[in-house]
């Protein structure tokens, strides 16, 4: 389709009050008298404007170069600026237009219009930029100003509205709000419908893809699971309002209650994201934490969870979006205290050591096999193009247990199984098995557990470890003949031992790898959490000894 089908000679003077994704002016972080700004992305990285400097798009960051090259080509400093103008900062107006003539002259260039169209996250940059125009149309007055923003626009919207450009992922879904936005706007006043008819049909294909028959998100993190359902909440809203189109009442609503239903297993006790994979740790406010067990093995993730515990598990995952070198990877919460974790997200800079360290097996407690130990996720993939990976059997109860089982392999070469099972009173087996079958460089394989942050480790014999948080004691016992590895904060060789619960945020923490080799392997580690470490083996209950000897 073409934009051409909607085409205006000017943009509204007045959006409708439900127009989606108002805009916070906590992002300009310094003004003066004079129209001097500066704005800060989300990223954390700063653009500094005057009334007369403009938009410099081809400038240079210190870190996070693609990403905030993305912030730049979406205008999100003219939305801010434009904020603060409707809040009656009329002295940031020159700074204001003097940015949005810049921002003519690059889109109005056929230079411009490519390089903002090949970008990396241009689909992300383009939905940011349609607001910003629709956004200045409120607050623009002078005729040959306005025929500029809508000239803007329109290329927007053309290249969002081809289905060439189209990702069908969480920035696919922001695309296809923002042509909800234009819709309500613009088009609908005209009596046409062909733009809502590409979001509309966008939006439920998309909900239909990304979400299994049990509600879980397929971007491989509870973080980014509940970032979509976000998403959705404005196109829910503006349904609400507008009354869009049935469909998204008739089968989209349903699909996102299920969603909402994952969240809340999938969310930490106090209603925060958990640190796995691609999360920062953020507050829920919208849905109430579940305190049960999840299973969404279908989607690669398990938690065993109750009014305390949280235990989860990933394994496997219906696509590759956001996915870490992770699997099998473990995640101990009590009481909303993090004792064993995911390393969580840092930076989107993949130029960066500690993003490499945090998203690789390096930020993981999993089982690794010390061939691609510490690779990313693409590059063990192209190491190892036949791998595959499951969560084979999501938590469920036998008895008084709990258990779930995840595995991965690599035809002829490798098969990797991690059972874990929790037993009444703290006590929880994770019994690993590993067998390598030939085209490996090394026979040596680790069980890695990564500590919290404010988790303390005190060695008290060979494969017994005393870790202690402020008001509690994580004991691990690990049964077998294999070396320790213990480690925090290393920079030099390679950087582990590094957790991050914000964005642009890390903290060092304790990595403890049991370290075997062999071409058939057995890890099998008893954990419990309690007031005061297990001093010795004896004080383990028959049940859970029995299983960990015998299995």
């Amino acid at each position: 389709m073409s934009a051409d089908s909607t085409v205006v000679t000017d943009l509204p003077a007045k959006l409708p009050e439900s127009y989606p994704n108002r805009l916070s002016l906590g992002y300009l972080k310094d003004s003066d008298k004079y129209g001097n700004a500066t704005v800060q992305f989300l990223s954390g990285a700063q653009i500094h404007m005057t009334p007369t400097s403009g938009i410099d798009f081809e400038q240079k960051f210190k870190s996070q170069q693609y990403g905030n090259t993305m912030w730049v080509y979406s205008l999100f400093a003219l939305r801010v600026l434009g904020e603060a103008l409707r809040q009656g900062r009329e002295e940031l107006r020159p700074t204001w237009e003097r940015g949005w003539r810049s921002a003519f002259e690059k889109y109005g260039s056929l230079e411009g219009l490519q390089r903002a169209n090949s970008i990396p996250s241009a689909d992300h940059a383009a939905a940011t930029r349609l607001h910003a125009c629709l956004e200045a149309a409120e607050i623009a007055t002078e005729p040959g100003f306005r025929t500029s923003l809508a000239e803007v626009a329109h290329v927007t919207l053309e290249w969002i509205c081809d289905d060439r450009t189209y990702r069908p992922n969480n920035h696919g879904l922001m695309t296809s709000i923002a042509l909800l936005a234009w819709h309500v706007a613009v088009e609908r006043p005209l009596g046409d419908s062909k733009v809502k008819d590409i979001a509309v049909r966008r939006i439920i294909e998309l909900a239909e893809k990304a979400f299994d028959d049990n509600g879980m998100c397929d971007e491989n993190t509870v973080g980014y699971h509940n970032f979509n359902l976000r998403c959705y909440d404005q196109v829910m809203q503006l349904q609400a309002v507008e009354h869009i189109d049935e469909a998204f009442d008739r089968v989209l609503r349903p699909i996102l209650e299920r969603a909402d239903v994952a969240l809340g297993h999938c969310m930490l006790q106090d209603n925060t994201v958990p640190t796995v994979g691609d999360s920062a740790r953020v507050k829920v406010n919208a849905r109430p934490s579940i305190n049960a067990s999840g299973d969404y093995s279908l989607s690669g993730f398990g938690v065993i969870k109750d009014e305390r515990l949280y235990l989860s598990m990933i394994c496997g995952g219906r696509s590759e979006i956001h996915k870490h070198h992770d699997d099998t990877s473990l995640t101990l919460w009590y009481d909303g205290q993090p004792l064993i974790v995911d390393a969580g997200s840092y930076l989107y800079d993949r130029t960066n050591p500690y993003r490499v360290s945090i998203e690789s097996s390096y930020g993981h407690s999993g089982i690794f096999v010390e061939d691609v130990d510490g690779m990313m996720r693409h590059d063990m993939k192209k190491a190892w193009p036949g791998y595959a990976s499951r969560l084979d059997r999501g938590p469920n109860r036998n008895g008084s247990t709990e258990s779930m089982t995840g595995s991965y392999d690599v035809p002829e070469r490798l098969q990797v199984a991690r059972n874990v099972t929790v037993y009444p009173d703290r006590w929880i087996v994770v019994r690993d098995t590993v067998r390598m079958m030939g085209d490996l460089k090394s026979a040596t394989a680790r069980q890695r557990w990564l500590l919290g942050p404010k988790v303390a480790p005190e060695r008290l014999g060979h494969g017994h470890w005393a870790c202690t948080t402020d008001d509690r004691v994580l004991t691990v016992m690990a049964i077998g003949a294999f070396d320790e590895d213990i480690y925090r904060a290393e920079t030099f060789d390679r950087h582990r031992g590094w957790y991050s619960d914000q964005s642009g945020v890390k903290h060092p923490v304790y990595g403890l790898d049991f370290v075997g080799r062999g071409l058939d392997q057995e890890f099998t580690t008893v954990l419990h959490i309690g007031d005061r470490a297990v001093a010795d083996r004896a004080e383990t209950p028959e049940c859970v000894l029995r299983a960990a000897l015998s299995g």
